[in-house]
């Protein structure tokens, strides 16, 4: 009897630590996932993102854009676009170099970014070249066009300095257009309004907000 309790016993001891050996496996297996998903939603983070700028690039953009139009994400009474482009940004590239145009760039990124940062579902994303956007669901126009004299009154009051010293190279200065989200709208739609907004904006003199 002694014999059979002391095989008895060491065969507990046998299950209790394959169980724990087992148990450690499946809480490593468990946080390998969470690693793995963790890094699976930073690929698809960056993957939409510009690393300059630190806004949505176009292809995150385009996914925002389309969200808007779903019909099972209602936003509210009004939805806006905001088109805004740097002021004679070529000017800057030629007269002091790329890298200077890509803080200025990364620069209007930040003010931006700062600028949605208390609006729930505003999205900011980089157009192209040194155009950007601002999409905000279920925001009347009255807002869309407040956002984005804030931003031109924010960007204009950013220095950009030389990298070595501290003499003030100007200040970045923005045009901007506004459109409402309208019944019919397509995408397409939406942005042409946006666009030709800004284009009056450029030709009006530039360094202002103009709605459509």
């Amino acid at each position: 009897l002694a014999s059979q309790l002391a095989e008895t016993l060491a065969s507990t001891e046998q299950m209790q630590s394959s169980v724990a050996a087992l148990q450690q496996k499946v809480a490593n297996s468990h946080q390998e996932i969470e690693s793995l998903r963790s890094e699976l939603e930073r690929t698809r983070e960056d993957a939409v993102r510009c690393p300059l700028t630190k806004v949505l690039n176009r292809k995150g953009f385009d996914q925002r854009l389309r969200a808007l139009f779903d019909p099972q994400q209602a936003t509210g009474p009004s939805s806006c676009l905001v088109m805004i482009d740097i002021d004679h940004f070529k000017k800057v590239n030629d007269n002091h170099g790329h890298l200077l145009g890509d803080r200025v760039l990364a620069a209007l990124g930040e003010v931006l970014r700062a600028s949605v940062q208390a609006l729930p579902g505003a999205s900011v994303a980089r157009y192209g070249g040194e155009e950007f956007a601002v999409l905000l669901p279920g925001r009347s126009l009255d807002d869309a066009a407040a956002l984005a004299e804030s931003v031109r009154a924010n960007a204009k009051s950013v220095k950009i300095k030389q990298r070595t010293g501290d003499k003030v190279l100007g200040t970045i200065s923005v045009s901007a257009g506004v459109a409402a989200l309208q019944a019919g709208d397509d995408e397409a739609a939406l942005i042409a309004r946006a666009d030709a907004a800004l284009y009056r904006s450029k030709r009006d003199g530039r360094d202002r907000v103009t709605v459509g």
